[in-house]
């Protein structure tokens, strides 16, 4: 199959992109075990890319590949017998590199830069949209970077002139060359992710683009309607919530109103995977099977529309184990308003991993519910306590509490 890509850098400016450059240390460009020949040939154009981007005022950031020797290298390092590669003075960034104070920098434990780091908050935060990597090794760290990098909905692009590879060993004998690990690596990354192109290139793009004058952007609003399922509102199930058909026709006319203000409507359930189980949680409160078969389902009474959008989770949070998140960036939102049940426990789950992505949340008041909390028979908070002290707790750290009335009209 041929791919041609289409590359969308028609609002790309010094605004909105980044420079990441990656595990340029001295493990990489000294070592006599693992120092990239190549490495120091590409050392000058990654600090005229610095350089450039620099000059050009947008982010500089350096990634370093540094493991907890407490906690272990994992076990890919550990295959290969690299126990001290990324330990110590190898993981210092190379003395010939152009950093500088407030550049930032990632300290990385395992191979992507993403992984078990601040990267992605670090660039949302900074309203980066497009990335461009350097560094080393274009196969492993380079590419695990670009992959990420494109999942989460960045458009990256490689800087080939300011990558470098290893030749690929096995058994002592080399079965492939830098070259054309490198060759390969950069192909790689053209057909499924994105372009390769030289740093020139790429910053004298950015460097036209200086007079752009990016639209305002508008903050979009999605309605998450959380866990209106049958066991939460059936009268004959043991987590029946107080009053839930009355909530639903709340919600229902709530919805309708955010559909005539083209706000997106997102209904959300909890369905457990028969063949793994319900989790820890749910198990040592007797709960197993309730997010099954009839009790998973959406109650009938919900006015679900063609154009809404659903999904299914597998624990309390709407993030968790399902693509919301990919969903909500996909349609530029970035306001949530959280409706449903139960309010302290996936309502709040919600409101709290959404802020944690930086969402502006809004809990919707008069269009949640509770349960009561009751352990060992004996009720400790009421309905209306339990309720009271939820929305409380969101407001207190994650976001705002608004009323029905007061919002898409």
């Amino acid at each position: 199959m041929s791919v041609k890509h289409l590359d969308y850098v028609g609002d790309r400016t010094a605004a909105n992109s980044a420079l990441i450059v990656i595990d340029v240390q001295c493990a990489f460009t000294e070592s006599s075990l693992f120092g990239i020949a190549s490495a120091q040939s590409v050392l000058d154009n990654i600090n005229s890319a610095v350089d450039r981007a620099r000059g050009l005022g947008m982010p500089v950031i350096w990634v370093r590949y540094q493991v907890r020797t407490e906690v272990g290298l994992g076990l890919t390092s550990k295959r290969y017998g690299v126990e001290d590669l990324h330990t110590g003075e190898g993981t210092e960034l190379d003395p010939q590199l152009h950093f500088v104070p407030g550049d930032e920098v990632i300290i990385k434990p395992r191979q992507s830069s993403f992984y078990a780091t601040d990267l992605e908050y670090l660039l949302r935060s900074k309203g980066i949209k497009y990335v461009c990597i350097a560094g080393v090794t274009t196969n492993v760290c380079v590419l695990a970077a670009v992959k990420d990098a494109s999942e989460r909905d960045f458009a990256v692009t490689m800087l080939e002139d300011c990558t470098a590879a290893l030749p690929i060993l096995r058994d002592e004998v080399e079965v492939m060359s830098a070259a054309e690990v490198q060759a390969a690596a950069c192909n790689f990354i053209r057909w499924a992710y994105g372009p390769v192109e030289d740093h020139k290139s790429v910053f004298d793009q950015i460097e036209a683009n200086a007079n752009f004058q990016a639209a305002p952007v508008e903050q979009k609003s999605a309605l998450i309607i959380i866990d209106l399922q049958n066991t939460f509102t059936q009268p004959t199930s043991p987590l029946s919530v107080e009053a839930a058909h009355e909530l639903i026709d709340s919600i229902n006319k709530l919805a309708e109103k955010a559909r005539i203000q083209g706000v997106p409507v997102i209904w959300v359930k909890r369905e457990d995977r028969s063949s793994v189980g319900p989790g820890i949680t749910a198990s040592r409160y007797g709960r197993t099977g309730i997010h099954r078969d009839g009790g998973a389902q959406f109650d009938s009474k919900l006015d679900l529309q063609p154009g809404d959008l659903t999904l299914t989770k597998r624990r309390q949070s709407s993030f968790y184990s399902s693509d919301l998140e990919i969903v909500l960036r996909g349609l530029d939102v970035t306001r949530l308003y959280l409706v449903g049940v139960t309010t302290n426990v996936c309502v709040l789950g919600t409101a709290k991993d959404a802020a944690e992505r930086d969402f502006d949340v809004n809990v919707v008041v008069d269009a949640t519910a509770s349960l009561p909390i009751v352990v060992d028979s004996e009720t400790k908070l009421s309905t209306a306590d339990t309720q009271f002290a939820a929305v409380n707790f969101i407001a207190w750290a994650y976001g705002k509490l608004v009323n029905s009335k007061d919002i898409f009209n």
